[in-house]
């Protein structure tokens, strides 16, 4: 895999890597503003429920902003992160709910998390490969690079955007080689 970029892959990944990795701890600072002032009026027990919708949405939001203004994409891109990141966190929510207790994978709480995020970026994978189909005959590979960016980029923290970035980033231009360079729209 060649890893030399041109000038316009460069400023994308630049880009994209910055927009993931401020969307990152935006995401977790809005699901924990919002779980303060809104869920936990309905439900007063801490709970990680909205968690992972706000952290997909963030995080796909601003991908989407770079992405689109190199190539078309659709708004299911958003969509389909909110609701893969999301699923697993409302799973357990459910289960806690049902049962009274917590889905316990491995007795940690570093590893639970991760476990956490490759599935729901498996889920996301398989929202979201269909939209480079129209790209490249090698869509079906979002389904491996999502859930490893997103379980990758977990135990780095807030940090977490950035390895995120760089793998999904680098995975558009080199695996799936789209079209930056010949760039849709003019820079501002």
């Amino acid at each position: 895999m060649n890893f030399k970029f041109t000038q316009n892959e460069k400023k994308f990944l630049g880009r994209f890597v910055l927009a993931t990795g401020i969307a990152w701890p935006v995401g977790f600072i809005v699901a924990i503003v919002l779980s303060y002032g809104v869920v936990n009026l309905f439900y007063p027990k801490e709970t990680n429920l909205i968690a992972g919708l706000c952290l997909g949405a963030a995080v796909a939001y601003s991908q989407r902003l770079v992405i689109k203004r190199y190539f078309k994409i659709s708004t299911w891109w958003i969509f389909a992160a909110a609701i893969g990141i999301g699923l697993p966190f409302i799973i357990e929510f459910i289960f806690f709910e049902l049962s009274g207790n917590k889905i316990i994978i491995i007795e940690n709480d570093f590893i639970d998390p991760v476990i956490y995020l490759f599935v729901g970026g498996l889920i996301t994978g398989l929202l979201q490969y269909k939209i480079f189909k129209s790209f490249t005959s090698k869509f079906r590979w979002w389904i491996i690079i999502s859930p490893l960016a997103w379980c990758i980029g977990w135990p780095i923290n807030m940090l977490g955007g950035v390895i995120n970035g760089l793998i999904t980033g680098i995975a558009i231009l080199r695996l799936f080689e789209l079209p930056v360079h010949a760039k849709l729209k003019k820079d501002k």
